[in-house]
């Protein structure tokens, strides 16, 4: 088998990689969703609102006061117990991950590989706030997303409103329900958050950093394409950049197509500037993006691309 063919093989294997972690993190998240809902129903709305004889809410001033119950709920629910088990299926995945990308590496360099393993692990995992040992400190990224409030408050401002206008107990559960269940209030907000792709942007930091320090400057856009693809990864699914090519994407020097408004650098998926700035090495094509960059010497790049040959 030939270095291309183990090249092609290794990515594929990381792709399916990181879309089962990705998967089993949505699952994690869409089983904290159900037990934060389950939660406040047993152990709030059925204990302590004061209902009318009517089965209305009273809007009074106990039941204002009743939401500070709410804390104890979700900081159970989703500030203790989901955080253990996401932070564990994160440090399970990082692992994971650096398996793969320490056999894809070996392919170029496989001395230099096994002396970057670890310090690249640990830099990049003290972002998260994770210790060489695999120990959460309360810092970091992750810190900052478990101990937000933005998705309580959310549920405290539905319970408010169905308070002051003395809606039925059975129209809450119903407008909770909606909120955190069909439309996936903690989904959505760990996908803002960017912990949903948390597995991808490891593979990417980590790649970064071993193809650095190897000296590799030409990648492959790997991951394929589904349905619903954006153009701006379909434009580049496959096909081979160097460095300099990669870190014009999402400007308008950038020579490739994809763009909804290329004067502007803009395609669908791209973050917004007052929420986070573009990286292109490290966020590819964007929110929810799945694709990586398979990072490969100048010889391979020329077979794959021969016009990237340099004169003699």
């Amino acid at each position: 088998m030939t270095i291309l063919d183990q090249v092609r093989k290794i990515g594929n294997a990381r792709s399916a990689l990181l879309e089962q972690l990705t998967n089993e993190l949505y699952q994690l998240i869409a089983d904290t969703s159900t037990n934060l809902y389950q939660d406040i129903i047993r152990r709030y709305l059925m204990k302590e609102l004061a209902m009318t004889e009517d089965g209305k809410l009273k809007n009074s001033v106990g039941n204002y006061a009743t939401t500070s119950e709410l804390d104890k709920i979700y900081g159970r629910v989703f500030q203790r117990d989901a955080r253990e088990k996401i932070i564990k299926q994160i440090l399970s995945g990082t692992q994971q991950v650096n398996r793969i990308n320490s056999r894809y590496f070996q392919l170029f360099d496989a001395w230099a590989v096994r002396d970057l393993a670890s310090a690249i692990e640990k830099k990049i995992l003290a972002n998260y706030g994770i210790t060489e040992g695999g120990k959460f400190k309360g810092e970091g990224i992750l810190n900052d997303v478990f101990t937000s409030t933005e998705p309580l408050n959310k549920i405290k401002n539905l319970i408010h409103q169905a308070i002051a206008s003395e809606s039925a107990l059975m129209d809450l559960e119903g407008s909770l329900k909606s909120s955190i269940i069909d439309e996936g209030l903690l989904n959505k907000y760990m996908d803002n958050t960017q912990i949903t792709n948390v597995h991808d942007r490891y593979d990417r930091q980590t790649t970064r950093e071993y193809s650095s320090a190897l000296g590799l400057d030409y990648a492959i856009y790997q991951g394929g394409t589904i349905k619903d693809s954006r153009d701006f990864c379909i434009e580049r699914n496959g096909k081979v950049f160097t460095r300099e090519e990669i870190q014009l994407f999402g400007t308008p020097q950038d020579k490739f197509g994809g763009y909804t408004n290329k004067s502007a650098g803009e395609f669908k998926g791209k973050f917004k500037p007052s929420t986070k700035v573009y990286d292109p090495e490290t966020d590819l094509g964007g929110y929810n993006c799945r694709h990586h960059l398979g990072w490969i010497t100048y010889e391979l790049a020329v077979q794959l691309r021969p016009e990237l040959k340099k004169a003699a």
